[in-house]
């Protein structure tokens, strides 16, 4: 996909604790992730804003911005999104949740 030789392509993804870990890795300019090679002034002007913030507001504001621009400018579409739900006992301790589609328990322990 680093080509861009390509007229439609998908990815799947997960939620993140941080917007800004999956939003700038998709959208700012040459960034790793960004398969559509999409460069957009304002798109890394609104990353930047929120990433350089430690005000929760200040930072929720700015990556509202970025989900209306990735709606306006149309560079991606979201087709469907699943969610995840996890069930486990409550003797099963120390188990860190996540978004992932799969469990980490190497952390987790069964309690007596």
């Amino acid at each position: 996909m680093a080509t861009g030789q390509y007229e439609m392509g998908t990815f799947f993804t997960t939620m993140r604790p941080d917007p800004d870990s999956i939003l700038a890795g998709r959208f700012q300019s040459k960034q790793g992730k960004n398969y559509a090679q999409m460069s957009d002034p304002v798109m890394d002007q609104l990353l930047a804003e929120g990433r350089s913030s430690y005000d929760d507001a200040v930072r929720a504001a700015a990556y509202r911005e970025v989900q209306q621009r990735i709606f306006d400018t149309a560079w991606y579409g979201t087709v469907w999104y699943r969610k995840y739900f996890d069930g486990y006992r409550k003797r099963v301790q120390g188990r860190i949740a996540t978004q992932e589609p799969n469990w980490n328990l190497r952390s987790a322990w069964l309690s007596a």
